[in-house]
């Protein structure tokens, strides 16, 4: 069960497959991300994350910012 399940609130992505799929949530359904278009953004700066170790972890609430800015 995804932490997302347990806790809808949570704001931690972890792993690009799992930042993939929000991102996902976030656009419109035609367009499919994937996870290796996740790790071009990232190696490319486009995305907010951090490294904990080799995995890769997002905050949903900064990847909405990025993506959206007010």
């Amino acid at each position: 069960m995804s932490d997302d399940v347990r806790y809808p609130e949570a704001d931690l992505l972890i792993g690009g497959a799992t930042i993939a799929d929000f991102i996902q949530t976030l656009v419109d359904p035609a367009c499919e991300v994937t996870p290796k278009m996740v790790f071009h953004w990232i190696e490319q700066g486009h995305l907010p994350v951090k490294r904990i170790g080799s995995r890769i972890i997002a905050s949903k609430s900064v990847i909405r910012r990025r993506l959206f800015p007010a």
